[in-house]
């Protein structure tokens, strides 16, 4: 893991080295002053930014391409994954990155169509009509159209993977019992392009792999995976927290939101296609939609057609779009230009997307994450240490380690996932100190008590939820199931 680079700037170089809230997370980087060109080699703080991140564990494995103006792509390897240095044909979960595919595919089959309301399409399955307003198949494409993130009712059989077993079955009933924003803001919603993916099959009469496999075969994308059989040699290890996590295996109309599985090599591939072949990559980008999203600078960050816009400056368009999964990130951007595209992709959920956006905006800040309370308490549960969480945390807490309870969210619906609930239980322990009217905590709280049998217990928990969140249909579901339970 601690190899020296041998080479920089040659093709395949290799060098050295709240689950719902993390649900396919974007942008959220912090913005310096401009510049406008791009080094041909990696810049020297990149790359001990990068070593630094690989020897802690916070990204075991980057993997990045660059798709130079003249066509030449470089590759720049870092870290390691299966005891191996990855390379440009080491597979990733690349998440959302999924959600430019589908757009894509959208803009084909629907092109001026895009105004057409989707119960056109979806009526035509024989489900029962949908007891919500109209939406135009072009909000759903821009998150217009008022739908969650996910839906209320999204409980997942195993947190640790959430998408596994999501049935047909399952999505009509979320898509029934959905009450979209009368006036839709932009919004972004994974839930929405599952809507938009189910809907494009009608629209096509194909499936997912009918219509995803034929297109990444004609761009060159001949190694990227529509799910994960036959690729386990070839995908690296998940991570987060300094651990080995679980591959996320997306089904049904989930896949359109985060399915595809992919490399560098093909990425870049994908990047030749999409600027000889897309309109917002060829032209100008027209109307925009404001995202509300002032991370990357105050009204700078809009929205179209499937890509995030970011216009840092008046003679700067950057076309971006990333995705996480449980063990991993993507990045991929396009300077309009610099006529520069980049790919980052990464074995941890924690984000890379700063390394992309400072090759292609170089005044942009590199960040630089730190491991936090939540690595050491991951240790300590996987060298069988976890009897008193609770007190490990304040501990590490009073000592100055750095703390980020979204961390300790992700661990404790890990574990909840793996069914280690007297783990998952304790974490929530924590998680209530930290954020005592966040309704979620209680939630979650109920949650565990309810698997480990203390049901009058949990309901108290429910009770607190409600308490503090009274509308939310998937909570009162959850209360109502532990009712009937007691009943009985």
């Amino acid at each position: 893991m601690n190899q020296k680079p041998s080479s920089q700037g040659t093709p395949d170089i290799k060098l050295p080295f709240l689950i719902k809230r993390l649900f396919f997370l974007f942008i959220l980087i912090f913005m310096n002053s401009a510049g406008c060109s791009l080094a041909q080699d990696l810049p020297a703080d990149m790359l001990a930014e990068i070593n630094r991140r690989t020897e802690k564990d916070i990204n075991p494995a980057i993997a990045m391409a660059i798709l130079h103006p003249d066509d030449r792509v470089t590759y720049h390897n870092f870290g390691e994954t299966n005891n191996l240095a990855p390379d440009s044909l080491t597979l990733f979960e690349i998440g959302s990155l999924t959600k430019t595919f589908t757009a894509y595919q959208v803009l084909q089959y629907f092109n001026e169509e895009s105004d057409q309301e989707l119960e056109t399409f979806l009526l035509t399955e024989g489900k029962t009509e949908l007891p919500w307003k109209r939406i135009a198949i072009g909000d759903l494409l821009n998150h217009k159209a008022g739908i969650p993130r996910l839906s209320p009712l999204f409980q997942p059989e195993n947190w640790a993977d959430p998408f596994k077993g999501y049935t047909e079955d399952k999505f009509y009933e979320e898509l029934i019992a959905l009450d979209p924003e009368n006036e839709a803001a932009w919004s972004y919603s994974n839930l929405g392009y599952a809507i938009l993916g189910k809907t494009l099959e009608v629209k096509s009469g194909k499936n997912y792999e009918e219509l995803m496999g034929p297109f990444l075969k004609g761009i060159g994308m001949e190694h990227t995976c529509l799910s994960h059989e036959s690729v386990a040699a070839e995908i690296a290890i998940p991570t987060h927290l300094g651990i080995a996590n679980s591959y996320w295996h997306f089904d049904g109309p989930s896949h359109y939101a985060g399915g595809l599985i992919s490399n560098t090599r093909d990425l870049t591939c994908y990047l030749r296609f999409l600027k000889e072949h897309h309109t917002l990559f060829t032209g100008d980008t027209g109307d925009v939609i404001p995202t509300g999203i002032d991370d990357l600078g105050k009204n700078t960050l809009f929205y179209k057609k499937g890509w995030f816009v970011w216009k840092p400056d008046t003679n700067t368009e950057i076309l971006i779009h990333n995705g996480g999964t449980g063990g991993f990130s993507s990045f991929i951007g396009y300077n309009k230009s610099s006529e520069t595209g980049i790919v980052v992709l990464s074995n941890s959920l924690s984000l890379s997307d700063d390394l992309g956006l400072h090759l292609l905006y170089p005044g942009f800040k590199l960040r630089h994450p730190e491991r936090t309370i939540a690595y050491t308490l991951a240790q300590s549960i996987e060298q069988d240490q976890g009897h008193d969480l609770v007190k490990q945390y304040h501990e590490l807490k009073q000592s100055g380690e750095a703390d980020d309870i979204v961390d300790i969210y992700w661990l404790e619906r890990f574990h909840f996932g793996k069914g280690h609930y007297q783990i998952s239980n304790q974490l929530c322990d924590i998680m209530i100190e930290a954020l005592p009217d966040d309704w979620e905590v209680y939630d979650l709280k109920a949650q565990n008590l309810e698997k480990l049998q203390q049901l009058a217990l949990a309901a108290s928990y429910y009770q607190e939820a409600i308490e503090r969140n009274p509308d939310d249909k998937g909570l009162l579901a959850r209360f109502q199931n532990l009712q009937n339970q007691m009943k009985n």
